[in-house]
């Protein structure tokens, strides 16, 4: 049976020689092939004279081919064995976005269908980092004639789980054939991960989640808190299921919603008075669990600017670590917002993505982030309502009904006091 190319979904013909990635073993098509072969053959031999930039030009090589996020994912990891493979560190350090229950998940998936056996680790909890070991052997993955034992290491805080894998043989063994066939599962497990090496022998858990003011978290316990601001005119029913997705999937312990005296891209605009967009809000996110509704920016005069809000945040809760709850349009412009560059280096973003939309962009922006700045980014999947503020005054001008916009209690206080006609 032909092979199929890895990207383009092509079969290739019999005598068709192709390009094939030696580790994860994807097949591409001549065409294809050329183009991500081109990529590595600018892949130094010495993989410890490698520069970040250098690390940082391979990923936007490989960005610039316009590849899908499945074969993108696949070659980094490709690019992460080759130079673990040239490596002399016994250990090996990679992270990922994630919940732990669904790295817990897709660990446990890819160390099942290496080892051949039905295995689950114990979890122990401290202080917010949730912890879990996997151990198997040679013998168990079906590796003739190699003794040798891989341990495969789960640590999960703020967002991402830091999986590190850890092997010992004798002098018969190889464990980093169990090393890269695990590596490989998980990939399989989930192609849409992107699985990030880091080049380090003495790793710190701050360092690997990408922003050094997350030591606070691993050793004191600080919450993790998520900050919704806007004008909030009205609050709808999007901003609420934003505030319970960035909950959720951003693991936080806690949701603060601002209103904003003026927010800086909406002056010259007329918005309700601000007790009642407080109000609505206090209304929308009445049911909303570890939820409270700040009237901080209301009660201050000058312009509402992010970065303000976040340092006087920041010192009422110096131990914990903020995430300011945004989506793609505004993400991909913070660089430039009022202290952009310190906000994208002190403190942590969620970002709400539709499907299709700007995926390519957002993607280059993260990584170009986190390169500059280290930023630490969460990305929200969970569907939002489609509903803008805009289209609910429109319909309330018109007398149209607003249910299933906002909340029912939100739309009784607009019809008790006639906003927005």
């Amino acid at each position: 049976m032909a092979n199929q190319c890895f990207n383009c979904g092509r079969s290739l013909s019999l005598l068709e020689k192709g390009f094939k990635l030696q580790e994860t073993k994807a097949v591409f098509c001549t065409s294809c092939g050329e183009r991500i072969a081109s990529v590595f053959a600018n892949v130094p031999e010495d993989f410890f004279n490698v520069t970040e930039s250098q690390e940082a030009s391979f990923k936007r090589n490989i960005s610039e081919l316009g590849l899908s996020t499945r074969v993108k994912n696949y070659i980094l990891l490709e690019y992460a064995l080759m130079t673990d493979a040239r490596s002399s560190s016994a250990a090996y350090v990679k992270f990922f976005p994630a919940t732990f229950e669904d790295s817990y998940r897709l660990i446990q998936s890819a160390v099942n269908e290496v080892s051949g056996c039905n295995l689950e680790a114990n979890i122990i909890s401290v202080a917010g980092v949730k912890t879990s070991t996997f151990v198997f052997d040679s013998s168990s993955a079906f590796l003739n004639n190699d003794h040798s034992v891989l341990a495969v290491n789960l640590v999960h805080a703020n967002g991402k789980a830091i999986v590190t894998t850890k092997g010992c043989n004798d002098v018969f063994g190889d464990y980093f054939k169990l090393h890269k066939k695990f590596w490989i599962a998980l990939q399989n497990a989930n192609p849409d991960i992107e699985i990030s090496s880091i080049r380090t022998l003495h790793y710190d858990l701050a360092k690997v989640c990408s922003d050094a003011s997350m030591e606070k978290d691993f050793r004191s316990g600080g919450k993790r808190i998520g900050i919704l601001g806007g004008s909030f005119d009205p609050v709808h029913c999007g901003h609420v299921a934003l505030g319970r997705a960035a909950m959720a999937e951003g693991n936080l312990q806690k949701l603060i919603v601002m209103p904003a005296h003026v927010q800086p891209f909406k002056r010259g605009r007329e918005v309700a008075e601000d007790h009642h967009r407080l109000e609505m809000c206090r209304l929308a996110f009445s049911k909303s669990e570890h939820t409270e509704v700040s009237d901080y920016e209301l009660t201050h005069t000058e312009i509402s600017y992010t970065y303000d809000t976040l340092v006087w945040l920041q010192s009422a809760y110096p131990d914990s670590r903020l995430y300011f709850i945004t989506g793609t349009d505004a993400f991909l412009d913070i660089e430039y917002w009022r202290k952009g560059r310190d906000l994208l280096e002190h403190y942590g973003f969620i970002v709400s993505v539709r499907p299709g939309y700007k995926e390519k962009e957002l993607e280059d922006k993260i990584l170009y982030y986190r390169e500059r700045y280290g930023s630490e980014v969460i990305l929200l999947h969970s569907v939002m309502p489609d509903v803008s503020s805009t289209i609910i005054k429109a319909r309330l001008r018109q007398g149209l009904s607003v249910q299933d916009l906002v909340p029912e209690s939100v739309e009784r206080y607009i019809h008790e006091h006639k906003l927005y006609v």
